[in-house]
């Protein structure tokens, strides 16, 4: 996105960011400044062709956005059998593991639960760490497997509802060039369908259709439709 540029979102919630810009659409066609205020379709059409076709983006790739996302989650214990132990998040990629916590019954001041925060690392690194509302509950610890949306306690087996919580950011820092590249050739495509016509890019028209047709399913087949580990 260039210096000129601001950034443009959908319309309706999420009210996600685009991937890609009315430049990079007028890329397709060889022409940076093919759009503007007043060609057709204009730079209001364009951006609104690139903002619903990012949605069907997420929606194929089942991906709420190709972007940060911090969040927290609630997770059931799991204290018998092959998964004891073992918290499987819900997204990937991870880039951060923030906060790893068990719920404890009546451990809070005014005798309510408690969320007791677990030290990331082996024995050693929560020997001596006291935590809790009083600080005086001995950490238990827990090992992260961010690469595979882990998490494994040491100790800890519990078997109840909604007994651990965890904090973590998941997500791209910006979008992949393989989703700014579908999106600007999926809007381009929509031009080209809706706006026949009214405007003329150098290349014979059947030329485009038959280009952005072997570039669409280029990219679908290198990029895969592949679901995010730990999604199900």
């Amino acid at each position: 996105m260039s210096a000129t540029q601001s950034p443009q979102y959908s319309q309706v919630p999420p009210f996600n960011q685009s991937y890609s810009t009315e430049v990079d659409v007028g890329r397709k066609f060889g022409n940076d400044s093919l759009f503007s205020a007043s060609t057709t379709p204009n730079i209001t059409q364009v951006r609104d062709a690139i903002v619903r076709k990012d949605s069907w983006i997420d929606a194929f790739c089942g991906h709420p956005d190709f972007r940060l996302h911090p969040v927290t989650e609630l997770y059931n214990g799991e204290g018998v059998g092959r998964r004891a132990g073992w918290i499987y998040l819900l997204h990937t990629p991870i880039v951060s593991i923030d906060r790893v916590e068990y719920r404890q019954a009546g451990g809070n001041t005014n005798s309510r639960d408690a969320w007791i925060l677990g030290i990331a690392g082996g024995p050693s690194e929560a020997s001596g760490v006291l935590v809790g509302p009083n600080s005086n509950t001995a950490a238990d610890y827990y090992w992260a497997y961010p690469e595979k949306g882990m998490i494994w306690w040491g100790r800890l087996r519990f078997s109840l509802a909604q007994e651990y919580r965890v904090t973590y950011t998941y997500g791209y820092p910006s979008p992949p060039d393989w989703v700014r590249d579908l999106s600007a050739t999926l809007a381009a495509v929509e031009c080209l369908n809706i706006f026949s016509g009214k405007f003329m890019p150098p290349e014979p028209l059947p030329a485009y259709e038959l280009r952005f047709e072997r570039d669409i399913n280029l990219i679908l087949t290198t990029a895969g439709r592949k679901p995010l580990a730990g999604v199900a």
